[in-house]
């Protein structure tokens, strides 16, 4: 090796090449032998550090770092340690590689071009030299005379070092040395892992048994035989499949004998034929139907050879897609050879349809007729309505071009010169075979369920809903807020539930008018059963007193009610007027002022104070209950709560504050005499207004009136008046 001679020379055991160097490097390597030993983990390196001139190094200690490459350009080390503090004397070394990072003489043994760098301090590396024999190599060389049994190990012989043509004794059973294993005989001394075939293999008419086999290729044989196959089997050949295939829009539903597909229309989803509700339902439903909807404000004058045009308007709504369509006209006029008519359907409000140009022979004075079903149109098409929605306005004009003449025969009834009029539109209707997305006939017997009370209540959700009471013997039908009672009529009346028609009919005039009775309250002998069943069959009954027979006929006698027929049909089966009757568990009665009237009420009451009854309903047929009354709040109230519960439901609570007689739902009014001195501040509630209706179908009803008062009634109190109940 060179050493730059202007660097400073090392002169002490730390000196090294920390400066810049420009080096050449030359180098001799001895291996020590060691064939009776171990694989040595060292390997002795001796070179020469010299400057550049020839000059060698200055004595001293230097860091060198080693490195052994795979090649002499490879950029990664294989192995390498340093740096390691080695002493130069006359520009000689001499250092024991792997004596800080041990050496793996088998890895460095298996490289084919070794090469060793050495870095003097922090400098670059100096050119590369080749390590001219391997770890091995001296000990190889030695081997020849070995002469040992059981002294060589696997383990101390490098892959492929030892040939087969090399060894002097059969391996794997073979009777042959080397070569094709043509006589192997053994089990289980190959791995499968061992084995690539590169040809056909013959067992020369054995079996061959496996549990899995994967196959890239074909498969042949005279007979393959398996409990199952996995695949969809689309290449199996000698398999007799279903033949033919189904149009568009069809699905395959079945496979007839000889082994063709069946088709037909899916049942399921938007495959489902759009006019198939009577396939799937057996004939007994249709949604196909027939509408003929008529122009309104009918008849139109055709103006005479004004330029005007006479207008009729039809408003078709969404009625579903047309299976077919016409137009019907119906037109007078003096002179129909003169007349044109065009339909503007809803896509065209430009051109049209032209009907007819001319409408009729001359001095024709009547049409009537439909377009395309009887009379194919002028101009224009109807018939791409078939499969659309003929939703919108279908407007019609009318068009006279000539004067018409009142003195001609028949031309008087239709001629008016002074008015300028000729004739009229008598009829235009848009005439559609639907296939309705909007109602369903039924073409066979409608079965109701029969129940005894509704199913579920009504509201916004079952509007329309349907089903036989039992207990009254009628159809109640959902308007979106009660189950109203569908009567039979009878002539003109009601046919009451246990009453029966000689002939099992209930039309008027029938003879079975002595049995049927209107039902509608007017008098004893016309008792209806609840004011709710007469405002169904009467919607026009007005609030009032009708005739009740709550038990039903037969069953008890017919009495007078009160009913809010304008709230829906209400029955009130209790009430207080003037005297509080019996049955409160409170006689607490006061005969007080109020508003400049005197008024019978419960109470006053205080904290804890209330009182409760159970009111009879008799047999009347109802779903809901309501009270409703007067509760007044007297005194200093302070946020406290009136109530009215029924059957442990409250339906009314609303508090009341001191300083506030009205507003937030309360009206105004005097009390006396207040059960404490001085003035009071009072107010009540209309419960009718603010006490909700509650579910109910029981026979009684009880009826709580308490409040949440905290003080004695010389402080805060409550009263309340004219309570009733009413059911519907």
């Amino acid at each position: 090796m060179h050493r730059d001679p202007r660097a400073p020379r090392p002169t002490s055991h730390r000196a090294t090449a920390r400066h810049a160097w420009r080096l050449a490097v030359g180098l001799a390597l001895l291996l020590a032998p060691s064939w009776a030993s171990a694989a040595p983990s060292t390997l002795a390196v001796e070179g020469v550090l010299t400057a550049a001139n020839g000059t060698p190094a200055a004595d001293g200690k230097y860091d060198l770092t080693f490195a052994v490459y795979a090649s002499a350009s490879a950029k990664t080390a294989v192995w390498s340690e340093g740096p390691v503090e080695v002493a130069v004397f006359a520009g000689r070394f001499s250092t024991a590689l792997g004596s800080k990072s041990p050496l793996d003489a088998k890895a460095l043994g298996a490289l084919a071009t070794p090469t060793l760098g050495v870095r003097v301090g922090k400098d670059p590396e100096l050119p590369r030299r080749p390590l001219r024999a391997t770890a091995y190599a001296l000990h190889a060389q030695q081997a020849d005379a070995l002469a040992c049994t059981g002294c060589l190990q696997g383990t101390q012989l490098a892959s492929g070092s030892v040939a087969a043509s090399k060894v002097a004794f059969n391996y794997a059973a073979s009777t042959t040395k080397g070569g094709a294993a043509s006589d192997l005989a053994c089990t289980g001394c190959v791995s499968s892992k061992e084995l690539k075939f590169d040809g056909d293999i013959d067992l020369s008419g054995n079996s061959l048994k496996a549990k899995n086999g994967t196959f890239t290729g074909d498969l042949v044989a005279a007979t393959v035989t398996a409990t199952s196959f996995v695949g969809d089997g689309s290449k199996l050949t000698g398999l007799a499949l279903p033949s033919g295939s189904c149009k568009s829009g069809l699905v395959v539903i079945g496979i007839a004998q000889d082994g063709s597909l069946q088709c037909g229309a899916a049942l399921t989803g938007d495959a489902l034929p759009k006019d198939g509700l009577s396939g799937v339902s057996n004939g007994l439903l249709t949604n196909q139907f027939t509408e003929q909807l008529g122009a309104g404000g009918l008849p139109v004058i055709i103006p005479d050879n004004t330029g005007s045009e006479a207008l009729a308007k039809v408003v078709v709504p969404d009625l579903g897609v047309a299976q077919a369509l016409d137009v019907r006209v119906k037109l007078s006029n003096t002179n129909l050879a003169a007349v044109r008519a065009v339909v503007l359907p809803p896509d065209d409000k430009k051109v049209g349809v032209t009907l007819c140009d001319p409408c009729g022979a001359k001095d024709a004075k009547g049409l009537d007729t439909l377009f395309p079903a009887k009379t194919k149109p002028k101009s224009g098409d109807l018939g791409k309505w078939v499969g659309a929605n003929p939703k919108g306005e279908w407007l019609l004009k009318v068009l006279d071009s000539s004067f018409c003449v009142p003195q001609a025969p028949g031309n008087g009834a239709l001629c008016d010169t002074s008015k300028k009029t000729d004739g009229q539109i008598l009829a235009f209707d848009v005439v559609v075979k639907v296939l309705s997305n909007q109602k369903a006939a039924a073409t066979g017997l409608l079965q109701l369920a029969l129940m005894t009370k509704p199913p579920v209540g009504c509201g916004p959700s079952h509007k329309g809903a349907l089903f036989y009471d039992t207990s009254v013997g009628g159809i109640r039908y959902c308007d979106g807020k009660d189950w109203r009672l569908l009567a039979d009529t009878c002539g003109n009346g009601i046919l009451e539930p246990s009453e029966q028609c000689d002939d099992g009919n209930n039309v008027g005039g029938d003879g079975c008018g002595a049995t049927c009775l209107s039902g509608l309250g007017g008098s004893e002998g016309d008792a209806g059963r609840s004011c709710k069943d007469i405002k169904d069959a009467k919607s026009t009954a007005g609030n009032g007193t009708y005739w009740l027979d709550l038990d039903g006929p037969g069953a008890g006698k017919p009495a007078q009610y009160v009913c809010d027929m304008a709230g829906g049909g209400w029955t009130r089966v209790y009430a207080e007027s003037g005297a509080l009757s019996a049955g409160w568990s409170s006689g607490t009665l006061t005969t007080a002022t109020i508003g400049g009237k005197k008024s019978l009420v419960h109470g006053p009451y205080g904290a804890g104070a209330g009182t409760t009854k159970t009111i009879g309903l008799g047999g009347l047929p109802h779903t809901q209950v309501r009270v409703s009354g007067r509760y007044f709040a007297i005194d200093s109230w302070d946020g406290e709560a009136g109530q009215v519960i029924i059957d442990g439901k409250t339906v009314f609570s609303r508090t009341k504050v001191y300083s506030s007689t009205g507003g937030a739902g309360w009206t105004s009014t005097s009390f006396s005499p207040a059960p404490w001195s001085g003035s009071s501040v009072d107010g009540y509630w209309d419960l009718w207004t603010h006490a909700s209706a509650t579910a109910h179908t029981a026979n009684a009803a009880k009826v709580q009136l308490k409040s949440s008062l905290d003080q004695d009634k010389s402080d805060e109190s409550w009263a309340a008046d004219n309570v009733a109940l009413w059911a519907r």
